[in-house]
């Protein structure tokens, strides 16, 4: 099936003026269809269901995580069963896997490229500087 957008642009590239006859009914049709399908986003929209998402679900994507080195944490975690959250040794570390549903509330961590992640890395490591 075609998309509506994809209908429309032929439309708009066929009619260089505006249809006349039996063109309009088809016109007609598929502004309605149109009007109702962004009435549908539009209405997500408002609702706060409507997302983009910075990847497909399964794409490869990079997010910077904190973890303590193996060697320190071999050592020194025991105490706390291995949970880091508060450990002042962790150290940043850019990591990729596929991109899943659960990524979906910290997309505003997930980078598309590893460039975009080392880069937040940086801006990571400079803040820690200053």
């Amino acid at each position: 099936m075609k998309k509506l957008s994809d209908k429309a642009r032929i439309y708009a590239r066929a009619y260089k003026t505006l249809p006349y006859g039996r063109e309009i009914e088809g016109t007609a049709e598929l502004l309605l269809q149109l009007a109702e399908k962004l009435a549908e986003y539009e209405d997500l929209e408002e609702q706060g269901k409507l997302l983009k998402l910075p990847a497909a679900i399964g794409d490869e994507i990079f997010f910077i995580f904190m973890d303590c080195p193996k060697d320190y944490k071999e050592e020194y975690c025991r105490d706390h069963d291995g949970s880091c959250e508060n450990c002042p040794h962790r150290v940043p570390e850019i990591v990729s896997r596929d991109f899943r549903m659960l990524d979906i509330p910290n997309m505003d961590r997930i980078f598309v490229t590893r460039e975009e992640a080392e880069a937040a890395l940086k801006e990571l490591e400079r803040g820690k500087e200053e």
